[in-house]
């Protein structure tokens, strides 16, 4: 998609659209919010091979947080039980996987 810093709420809505292989890159601990700022980043753009930590990553203090496949499965996950799930759903499935390396269940 972009290496442009954007808002946790804009990935959660446009996961379908992330480029498979990038990653989703964050500043700060959990729990994030809407407005929290991320990234979607190639993790094999590294200034040091074996690393995957982006020169971008590394000039915004971000860390990898999940490949942007999981942040699908995690949307697709929480559509499946709600169809029109809110983008607040949308969060707390976000907060919930991170925190338990697991789906939420509604």
């Amino acid at each position: 998609m972009t290496n442009n810093p954007m808002r946790l709420e804009e990935a959660l809505l446009s996961s379908d659209k992330l480029q498979e292989g990038n990653a989703l890159y964050m500043g700060g601990k959990g729990p994030w919010t809407l407005g929290s700022e991320c990234a979607i980043l190639d993790p094999e753009d590294s200034p040091d091979p074996g690393v995957v930590l982006p020169q971008l990553a590394v000039q915004n203090k971000l860390r990898f947080i999940m490949f942007v496949e999981s942040l699908h499965d995690i949307v697709i996950n929480a559509r499946e039980q709600i169809p029109e799930a809110s983008i607040s759903q949308l969060l707390e499935a976000f907060n919930y996987y991170c925190e338990n390396d697991a789906f939420m269940e509604f």
